[in-house]
């Protein structure tokens, strides 16, 4: 009896002692990761590559590889050779799908590698795989610029000059605004984008009546500005050349921030009779030229607005900027419709990667 107890006290005392262990490396764990450096270990493991111990140094690379806060704390270049590192050892412990996703995650964070790696230290594999890949962006922010043409008709008149009439007639004429906008674009896959790119646009057109009343003609100039809210659905072609056209459809919301009409020489703001905003249909194509990490667009846009341009809930308002048109030119506002031709370069830089087989 004295001998099993002996014994049951040593499995006992055994047994306490390796919960201890254990629980002491738990507690160890959280404080082994924070002291983990990347860079010195990134360092140690590649000396240790360069003579040929593998399993160390792919355990040197497992915590980096295993914990996204440690990769979250270094820069994309030692992510990007973390990866082809640990691709190297297992191409040659022959773990080839293992390598390849390794590959695909050091292209995300060094996509122009195929192209600025000479890839003399390359495993032929390795480099296989590489060629085999492409990398396209994925998030990009961009700035866009350009003219912007407006259109010009009448829908319906209410005026007092009469069409019909052979001594009378309307000339409507588009002048050449400007725009500019700041965007971001996501890309699903390979050729289809999303493109939310919202804006200032600068309209401005010409209204002109002549009619055979003893009345002067009535002229006036019409500036407005507005902020454009478009979103888009874009698709490219040849997405891996270094030029790709591309065609593009979506809406538009667009809300209005000044309307200033100038009748002989005088400028009078007309915010009241005019709509405060406009739903808008959006047509479009151009050309891409792709750079390493950055792309230069040429495009033009057809923007057809469905919103009457006048409010016709105000066409009969009497205030200080209506009566003037109203009592003292015998002018109501047509209801007139703009549309727009728009022709813009864009600048899009790319933030982020996608790595297609």
């Amino acid at each position: 009896m004295k001998f099993e107890n002996n014994d049951m006290n040593k499995h006992s005392i055994f047994a306490r002692g390796a919960i201890f262990g254990v629980l002491l490396l738990l507690f160890q764990f959280p404080a082994i990761a924070q002291e983990y450096d990347i860079g010195k270990n990134l360092s140690l493991a590649k000396n240790m590559y360069k003579r040929g111990q593998i399993d160390s140094t792919l355990a040197l690379l497992k915590p980096a590889l295993d914990s996204r806060k440690i990769m979250s704390e270094a820069g994309k270049s030692t992510k990007a050779e973390v990866y082809r590192l640990a691709a190297h050892c297992n191409i040659l412990l022959e773990k080839s799908d293992v390598a390849r996703e390794q590959i695909k995650e050091m292209l995300s964070y060094h996509p122009n590698y195929k192209h600025e790696s000479s890839g003399n230290d390359d495993l032929m594999r390795f480099r296989s795989v590489v060629d085999s890949l492409n990398v396209l962006p994925r998030l990009l922010f961009s700035a866009r610029a350009g003219s912007n043409t407006t259109s010009v008709s009448v829908s319906e008149q209410y005026s007092l000059f009469e069409m019909d009439n052979p001594q009378n007639g309307k000339y409507l004429n588009g002048y050449l605004g400007y725009s500019f906008a700041l965007g971001v674009e996501l890309f699903f896959g390979s050729h289809f984008s999303l493109l939310f790119e919202p804006g200032y646009t600068n309209q401005q057109f010409k209204y002109e009546a002549v009619y055979d009343l003893d009345l002067f003609p009535l002229s006036y100039t019409e500036n407005v500005t507005c902020v454009d809210f478009p979103l888009l659905a874009r698709m490219s072609f040849l997405p891996y050349k270094k030029y790709r056209p591309f065609v593009e459809v979506g809406g538009n919301y667009r809300m209005l921030l000044t309307a200033e009409r100038t009748l002989q020489g005088q400028s009078l703001p007309v915010n009241s009779v005019i709509s405060s905003y406009d739903v808008g249909a959006i047509l479009g194509g151009g050309l891409i030229w792709r750079q390493k990490n950055y792309n230069l667009e040429l495009g033009l846009r057809y923007i057809h607005n469905f919103t009457k341009y006048n409010n016709p809930d105000n066409r009969y308002l009497s205030d200080t900027q209506s009566d003037v048109f109203v009592y003292w030119l015998y002018y109501l506002s047509d209801d007139i419709s703009l549309n727009n031709i728009q022709l813009a370069i864009r600048f899009s830089y790319n933030i982020t990667y996608k790595v297609f087989d």
